[in-house]
C-alpha cells in the first residue's frame, strides 16, 4: 500500500444521496483501486468519510486511483470535494486537496469548469533538501513558503510556525510550547519545530519538554489544515448554483 495517510473527506453537492451511492459503487468496483472508505455518512448536503489510515483521495501516490477525480468524471452536477490528510508515519508534513466542478461534464483544461487545489503544511523542516531550503521564501513573520509546485507537486507548500504574539494569546492551548519559549526564547518573531529541536540539541529543554511541545505543534497544524477548505470555493473561477451548499467541516480545536 505504500506510505500510510489518514484522510478525512467531505463532498458537497445538491444530491448527497446520489454522491453517497456513487462512492459506494466506485468502492465496490474492481476496476478501481481507491483508498479505503470508512464511516461513510450523510449530513445535510455533505457526505463524510475517512480512510482509516489507508490512503487519501486527491493526491497521487502511484498505486491508487483518485476517488475525487473519478467523482468529478462520473457526476454531472456541481460538486466540491475536500480532504485534510495527516501522516500515519513520520512523513513530516500534512496536506489538503480540493476538487470542485460546475454543472456538466468535467473539462480538466478549463479553469471555469473545474479546479484542483493541493497544498502542504510541512511541520518538520528537516525533510527538505538543501536546494529546497534555498528556494524557501523567508518572511520575518508568518509562514515560510514555496512558490507553486516546488514541493512534491503541491501548488502551495508552507512551513508550519506560530508567531510569538499569537502564542502568547493561546498560551492556555499550548502551555508546553509557551513554557519552552519562556525558558529559551530570545526575541524570536515566530517559533518553528526546528527552533524547538535546536533548543533540545543545546540541552536547554528535556525529552519530555520537546515531546509535549511538538505534540501541541502537531495539534495546531491539524487545526490549520482543517480550515483550508475555504480556499477551494474562494479560488474557483466557475459558476455554481445559487443554492449550492458550503462545507460543514471545521476545526473543533
Amino acid at each position: 500500500m505504500g506510505v500510510s495517510w489518514h484522510s478525512h473527506a467531505e463532498v458537497i453537492s445538491l444530491e448527497p444521496e446520489k454522491i453517497k451511492q456513487l462512492i459506494e459503487e466506485i468502492n465496490n468496483d474492481d476496476n478501481y483501486n481507491t483508498a479505503s472508505i470508512d464511516d461513510l455518512r450523510i449530513e445535510d448536503n455533505s457526505v463524510f468519510f475517512n480512510s482509516g489510515g489507508y490512503g487519501c483521495y486527491g493526491y497521487e501516490e502511484g498505486y491508487a486511483d483518485l476517488l475525487f477525480e473519478i467523482l468529478l468524471e462520473k457526476y454531472e452536477g456541481a460538486i466540491a470535494c475536500f480532504e485534510y490528510v495527516q501522516p500515519c508515519q513520520s512523513q513530516g508534513y500534512y496536506f489538503t486537496t480540493g476538487f470542485i466542478k460546475s454543472e456538466g461534464e468535467v473539462d480538466w483544461n478549463d479553469e471555469e469548469n473545474c479546479l484542483v487545489h493541493k497544498q502542504a503544511l510541512i511541520i518538520d523542516e528537516c525533510i527538505l533538501d538543501d536546494d529546497e531550503k534555498e528556494r524557501l521564501k523567508r518572511e520575518e513573520s508568518g509562514w515560510d513558503w514555496f512558490e507553486s509546485e516546488e514541493f512534491l507537486d503541491f501548488q502551495w507548500s508552507w512551513i508550519w510556525s506560530i508567531a510569538v504574539d499569537s502564542l502568547f494569546e493561546q498560551k492556555h492551548k499550548m502551555p508546553s510550547l509557551y513554557s519552552n519559549y519562556q525558558k529559551c526564547g530570545d526575541n524570536e518573531a515566530k517559533i518553528t519545530t526546528s527552533l524547538l529541536s535546536s533548543w533540545y540539541d543545546d540541552q536547554q529543554i528535556s525529552d519530555d519538554e520537546l515531546s509535549s511541545a511538538i505534540n501541541e505543534c502537531e495539534l495546531d497544524c491539524l487545526h490549520t489544515i482543517k480550515n483550508f477548505w475555504d480556499t477551494i470555493l474562494n479560488n474557483f473561477e466557475g459558476e455554481l448554483p445559487d443554492d449550492f451548499p458550503c462545507f460543514k467541516m471545521k476545526s473543533d480545536y
